[in-house]
């Protein structure tokens, strides 16, 4: 992985657990919590690459780009500049712990 496209700073929000997440009162949260802030490449599908994305998920619209981690997953969503971007699965790339691509709906 070349780190020199990984020029976008996101910030990646995870759904509270209703156990574990817990106002001060006791009560469940309801608000998405922050879990990280990572750099990333962020391309918009095109062409080729958007057809074959929609016959896995027919509302991928964006592959993010970010170094492995085990704690992502497709529960979570990323906000760039203002634009959500809801996790719908992510490909671990040749399974050599370097990148995963995160296939992604843009939310408005």
């Amino acid at each position: 992985m070349n780190p020199g496209i990984l020029k976008h700073r996101i910030k990646i929000y995870r759904p509270p657990d209703p156990e574990k997440d817990l106002d001060d009162a006791g009560q469940p949260l309801t608000k998405p919590i922050h879990h990280t802030d990572l750099w990333a490449a962020i391309y918009p599908l095109r062409g080729r690459d958007l057809e074959s994305a929609r016959q896995v998920h027919g509302e991928v619209t964006t592959r993010i780009i970010v170094r492995y981690r085990k704690d992502l997953d497709s529960t979570m969503f990323a906000e760039y500049d203002g634009i959500k971007f809801d996790f719908l699965y992510i490909i671990h790339k040749d399974y050599a712990k370097k990148e995963l691509h995160i296939m992604a709906k843009e939310v408005q």
